[in-house]
């Protein structure tokens, strides 16, 4: 999964992936994220080409799918070290 660094706007999207399992589609996943179906869409196809499996299951409720559960994992840690760096800066 370390291909998934390399994706564009890594950390936006990992911010969004982490917010996916549970909603009830992508196109509501996408409301609350603020950005379009699309959009959304796009960038979990990136992610997946990136990682080699899928991540999301297309379910109603949205469910990560075990590769999924582990990146959300790793992603939700660095989307942590990220932001205590940006604190320690501002």
């Amino acid at each position: 999964m370390a291909a998934v660094s390399n994706v564009r706007d890594c950390a936006e999207r990992l911010r969004r992936l982490v917010r996916l399992p549970g909603q009830r589609n992508l196109c509501a996943a996408a409301r609350s994220l603020g950005t379009l179906p699309a959009t959304l869409t796009h960038q979990l196809h990136a992610l997946e080409k990136a990682a080699g499996v899928p991540l999301i299951e297309r379910t109603s409720p949205l469910a990560a799918t075990p590769a999924g559960t582990a990146l959300i994992h790793e992603a939700e840690h660095l989307l942590s070290l990220l932001d205590a760096a940006q604190s320690s800066v501002t």
